[in-house]
This record gives structure tokens, sequence and C-alpha cells, in this order.
């Protein structure tokens, strides 16, 4: 019986563990003062690395590919897309969901990726919108608009909806 409750205790766990999830802004430098063409953030064994071909100190990254590595592992993976924001690149606390804002075009989006594989798990437009965490959950505001709430769930993504805010990929 004890060890039943035990296992039935493990397997239930993640369904509630969301409160528990939290993102961290990652913060992004130059690798070396003399290497101000590779930006790392790197927290725990996940490192992550964006290539800058610009002069000055950049603010976004439009050159692909982001490249996401498992300092303990020693595996990588990358990630090939649109241009991302430097202050918008977020890590959970377990190392395993990166959160990175991407734009292209008209096109503003949060995209959500595991760092073992690089697969996108989770998007949500925010396309001529302020968004902000605030603790375990997303905030969006669209101009004449409230504001809508966007919860975290246990692998730190936003759980897919079927309306036009956000979307799953």
């Amino acid at each position: 019986m004890h060890q039943s409750y035990l296992l039935l205790c493990g397997m239930l766990l993640p369904l509630f563990a969301g409160a528990h999830c939290t993102l961290n802004v990652l913060p992004i430098a130059a690798l070396a003062p003399d290497k101000r063409n590779v930006y790392i953030g790197k927290r725990g064994d996940i490192e992550v690395r964006f290539i800058n071909e610009k002069e000055g100190e950049p603010t976004v990254f439009p050159e692909p590919p982001m490249t996401i590595r498992n300092l303990a592992s020693g595996s990588h993976c990358e990630v090939d897309g649109g241009i991302w924001l430097r202050s918008a690149i977020y890590l959970s606390a377990d190392g395993k969901t990166l959160m990175a804002q991407e734009y292209s075009g008209a096109s503003d989006q949060l995209n959500f990726y595991d760092t073992r594989t690089c697969r996108k798990t989770a998007l949500l437009d925010v396309s001529n919108a302020k968004w902000h965490l605030d603790k375990n959950t997303l905030q969006v505001l669209r101009q004449n608009s409230k504001a809508k709430s966007f919860p975290l769930n246990h692998s730190c993504t936003i759980t897919p909806k079927k309306n036009k805010e956000h979307n799953h990929g």
C-alpha cells in the first residue's frame, strides 16, 4: 500500500508542479572582451549562444542559428529563426525550457523550446502587444483591450488554447 501511495504521488506531482515553474531572464554577454562576435548566456549546465556580426553592443541577434548547449552532457542543438531580442531570453529554473522573443516583419512571438532537442514546444503571438511575466503567468496587453493571462504549466510553457491569441507549434 505504501509503495502504491508513493507511486501515485509521483505521478500526480507534475500536474500540480506548475506553481513551482519559474522562468528567469538569461543575461546574454560577449564571450570575451576581444570576442564580441559571439554572445552567450549561461545558467547551470545550459549555455545559449548567438552570433553577432554587427559593430557595437547588440540589442538583437539577427544571425541564425541560436545554439543551445548542455555543458554536462556535451550535447547541443540549433534553432534557425528570425531576429531574437537580447533582453527577452528566459530559462526555466530546471534548465529544460527556454523562452525567446523572436520577430520578423510584422510578426512578434514568444517561442518556447525544449533545451535538450531545440524542439519548439509552444508559441504565443505578441505582435502589437506588450507582455511581462508576473510570477508564473504571462500577461499580454493589446491596445484597446484588457490584459490576457497565460499561466505557465509544469513544463514552463503555456498550455495551448484554440484561439487566435496563441498557437502550439
